[in-house]
């Protein structure tokens, strides 16, 4: 007879840190912005050296976002009710995964902008 086969509980762990993974790295990016969201171009003790339209569109993204921090609450609640449903429906791990990229596009456009803030140079 064939040895009953058994679910593997850290597959299953490691599948749901991945899903958590755009959040965190939101998070994270958002954290290490945090110095450079309230600078300008000139000023006294410490301004950003090169000052763009980029570079204000991400301290104008990173002010919303830190205003309405419910946002990553509810970007949070979607991956997560969205992992759980998958995981309930049996749905195939390929197709999770394919439901999966999508939903982490945000997070991880997110954290891009974050390292472009997070990156600036500053000057005295």
């Amino acid at each position: 007879m064939k040895a009953e086969k058994k679910p593997i509980r850290w597959l299953a762990l490691s599948e749901a840190l991945l899903w958590l993974a755009p959040l965190l790295l939101a998070l994270v990016g958002h954290i290490c912005a945090y110095p450079k969201a309230d600078l300008g171009a000139t000023g006294p003790g410490f301004h950003i050296a090169l000052m763009n339209d980029q570079t204000i569109r991400a301290q104008r993204i990173w002010h919303t976002f830190s205003e309405n921090y419910w946002l990553f609450i509810l970007y949070g609640v979607l991956l997560v009710g969205s992992f759980i449903t998958l995981r309930i429906l049996h749905i195939h791990g390929a197709f999770r995964f394919i439901i999966f990229v999508p939903l982490a596009i945000p997070g991880l456009w997110y954290l891009k902008i974050m390292a472009y803030l997070a990156g600036k140079l500053l000057l005295t």
